[in-house]
């Protein structure tokens, strides 16, 4: 049995709808596996010659068969470096190594082309983003919970749907969870029937908010094993 807690975080959700992404807007899904890159929005994250912010970096993704892969990589500032493996998803970015300053200088931007496809916001050392895609190697994939929490107190309602898209289908949400910045900013669930994933199922939050400015940090509890249903 494996279990992750997949967490995302928006500082800034304007009235409207956006994912539960550090960037804002709505995160990429590319149709396809193709030839990635990693770089960075500040010289000072860099490996060779050392920087004082993130020097190394792992990113977490998928293959174009949903197989889970693990990459590591020395960062070279605002240089795109190559990254061997052929990336369809990225699920997480995390920083091995840093220069004097702790944690990453810039943005780390992971890239299929001149799309972002992975994102790591300045400051931090892993990546907080509410999305995820059941990897083939688990049988079975479960989402058994969420959260969510208002991160300032602005006075007005936000709804975190989370929505589940099967291999080559629509988005649909299977859940969803009404807060207030005042008089409900969090909320915790643990869901009395799991929702069921495939493999290559992709799983996001989409948060839609009553006023501008209003922050959010929201997540999900998936199960997966390896055994038949």
């Amino acid at each position: 049995m494996r279990q992750l807690s997949i967490e995302g975080y928006n500082a800034d959700v304007d009235t409207g709808t956006e994912d539960v992404y550090p960037a804002g807007g709505d995160i990429n899904f590319p149709a396809a596996a193709a030839a990635t890159t990693i770089e960075s929005s500040s010289a000072n994250d860099d490996g060779s010659p050392v920087g004082t912010g993130a020097r190394t970096a792992r990113v977490f993704g998928l293959d174009s068969g949903y197989k889970a892969i693990v990459e590591d990589v020395v960062l070279n500032g605002t240089g795109a470096v190559a990254l061997t493996n052929l990336f369809y998803r990225v699920l997480k970015i995390e920083i091995l190594t840093v220069g004097s300053g702790l944690v990453s200088a810039g943005i780390l931007s992971v890239k299929h082309s001149s799309t972002v496809i992975g994102y790591l916001e300045a400051g931090v050392n892993v990546s907080r983003t509410a999305f995820w895609t059941a990897d083939s190697n688990y049988n079975n994939h479960e989402i058994s919970g969420m959260y969510g929490s208002i991160t300032n107190a602005v006075s007005a309602i936000m709804t975190l749907a989370l929505q589940v898209r099967p291999v080559g289908g629509a988005w649909l949400t299977k859940h969803t969870m009404v807060l207030h910045g005042v008089y409900k900013p969090s909320d915790h669930w643990e869901f009395a029937a799991p929702i069921t994933l495939a493999q290559g199922d992709d799983v996001r939050i989409r948060a839609t908010a009553g006023a501008d400015n209003m922050g959010v940090l929201a997540g999900f509890d998936t199960n997966s094993s390896s055994a038949p249903l």
